[in-house]
């Protein structure tokens, strides 16, 4: 009884939601029945007319190229940085860093709002994609990660000549996923 209250409970949203794709304008405002007096099975057709749906697409496949694309770069570079490189307070500031962590997302999003205003960002791809790019699980993980590559193939490259940035970008991930 209770399995059938809950399934009931949850699956009731879905049903509104599909006998409503059926209903006409004068159903919403005048008879607000579940089920439609009459089919109207041209609201799709309406729907693909009045918005413009190829942009919708564009802009979601280019949001999320960039930010997966931008999440990885930073979060690698920086993940590499706190993980192999020795700087004065690393440990301290990656904790601070990975602290950011417990600050609920509501609490930051008036602040980000004003900066991204200051900035003239506001409904601009650059003010949707750029503060996603600075999340610390991100680098916490890819700290992770590279912490667990041997500190020998890094100092052996280095030795050969590669600079800090050749290595992070070829040895590191190449030699992990061959072993």
């Amino acid at each position: 009884m209770t399995m059938t209250f809950a399934c009931m409970t949850i699956h009731l949203p879905h049903v509104v939601i599909v006998c409503s794709y059926y209903k006409g304008l004068p159903c919403w405002n005048q008879n607000p029945k579940l089920l439609p007096s009459s089919l109207q099975w041209d609201n799709y057709s309406k729907a693909w007319d009045i918005a413009p749906w190829g942009r919708y697409f564009l802009n979601t496949v280019l949001y999320t190229v960039c930010t997966v694309l931008g999440v990885l770069a930073t979060s690698f570079m920086s993940g590499y940085a706190f993980a192999k490189l020795d700087f004065k307070g690393r440990d301290s500031l990656f904790m601070g860093y990975v602290g950011t962590m417990m600050i609920p997302a509501q609490v930051t999003i008036i602040p980000v709002f004003v900066i991204l205003s200051k900035l003239h960002w506001v409904d601009t791809y650059a003010g949707l994609i750029i503060p996603g790019l600075t999340g610390a699980f991100g680098c916490f993980f890819m700290r992770q990660f590279i912490a667990t590559i041997p500190s020998e193939i890094i100092e052996s490259g280095l030795i050969d000549g590669a600079g800090q940035c050749s290595m992070a970008g070829r040895n590191p991930l190449v030699g992990k996923t061959r072993l």
